[in-house]
């Protein structure tokens, strides 16, 4: 990490809160994060620790109930609907753990697909797709369907299809976790290569192999910044 580097996405006193049949959970309590440019993260925790409420929050799916979401100084929370649906389209390229393609689209199609919803040209944003595909070694297999391909062959779509718009942020929630290791590895690869301009790269994961490949872990616990292993090893 380059502390250098300006925050893409500062997150102060993000509060989420979900009412439930036996009353009020909460995700996250006031959390204080800032993520920099052209950095690639690791989100990391038990389960229920609030890592994928925090990437559901930055990525527009869903509201807090309390604090400051900012985006390349813009304020996330306070975009109307139009302005929201706008913003993950341009802003946020979503990888999905169970990948979320169009099952009538081929794999083209899905990649495509971004781009047409953002008002694109239909044959411009085709060709861009099939570009983008050739990158994840997947040109020959762009007009085939989502039960055509294999599950490291979905994911590598995913990519793809989180990459046309050219985002600012790219999202990714356990992204190898339906994957089995050589194609986890393949993936993995993948987006470790991937080359940041003005972007960032928030992956939330429970693997530690997975962790390992990003420069930055950050580990929250009960929706709250918490120390890591190794730094708890360190402290005692």
């Amino acid at each position: 990490m380059n502390s250098l580097q300006p925050a893409l996405v500062q997150l102060s006193g993000l509060t989420k809160r979900y009412r439930t049949g036996g009353g009020e959970v909460v995700a996250l309590h006031g959390l204080d994060l800032s993520i920099e440019l052209n950095s690639k993260v690791a989100l990391m925790g038990p389960s229920g620790s609030g890592k994928s409420t925090v990437l559901q929050l930055i990525g527009g799916l869903d509201k807090p109930s309390g604090g400051s979401i900012l985006v390349a100084g813009r304020e996330v929370t306070k975009l109307n609907d139009d302005a929201l649906s706008s913003y993950r389209n341009t802003t946020i390229g979503f990888i999905f753990q169970t990948f979320n393609l169009q099952s009538h689209l081929t794999a083209q199609e899905n990649v495509a697909l971004p781009q047409i919803l953002g008002g694109h040209k239909p044959a411009e944003a085709i060709a861009r797709a099939l570009t983008l595909l050739e990158q994840v070694g997947l040109a020959e297999k762009a007009g085939r369907l989502p039960s055509e391909l294999s599950g490291g062959e979905m994911q590598r779509v995913a990519i793809a299809r989180a990459l046309i718009c050219k985002p600012g942020i790219i999202l990714a929630d356990e992204p190898t976790a339906n994957l089995d290791k050589d194609n986890a590895t393949h993936v993995l690869d993948m987006m470790s290569a991937l080359e940041l301009n003005n972007q960032a790269l928030i992956v939330v994961t429970h693997d530690d192999r997975v962790a390992s490949r990003f420069e930055r872990i950050i580990y929250l616990d009960h929706g709250e910044l918490a120390m890591g292993p190794a730094t708890q090893q360190a402290a005692s």
